[in-house]
């Protein structure tokens, strides 16, 4: 019996295959550098991101309605603080600028790396 040669179409296919499995490989190898995730995750679910809060002032007291801006990562989100001056961010990762933007005041502009359960507090000045 006669040994036959691979069709084209076969050649393809198996070069197909082994191209998806590589693609397969690098991008589990990416995932993993990266710790895990790609973005956040929904919450509740583990590496859901880490929640960022604060309190904003002016001499003391509470700068309700001030606009704070989280620009880094891979967001750009924006909150505005309440009627304590309270402000709150979730699910974030990596490093932020956070602006602080209120009429009438100067804008303020604070660095942070998002971890667990990191506060700042930020004070506005006229």
């Amino acid at each position: 019996m006669k040994k036959r040669k691979p069709t084209v179409a076969k050649k393809f296919f198996v070069l197909g295959t082994v191209m998806l499995w590589f693609i397969i490989v690098v991008f589990s190898l990416y995932v993993l550098k990266v710790g895990g995730h790609l973005k956040p995750k929904a919450a509740g679910v583990e590496n859901a991101g880490f929640n960022v809060s604060g309190r904003v002032t002016f001499d003391g007291k509470a700068a309700a309605g001030a606009k704070i801006t989280a620009n880094g990562g891979d967001t750009n989100n924006y909150t505005y603080t309440d009627s304590s001056g309270n402000f709150s961010f979730e699910g974030l990762f990596g490093t932020y600028a956070l602006r602080i933007e209120k009429e009438g005041y100067k804008s303020t502009e604070v660095n942070v790396v998002a971890q667990d359960g990191e506060f700042q507090n930020i004070a506005l000045f006229k």
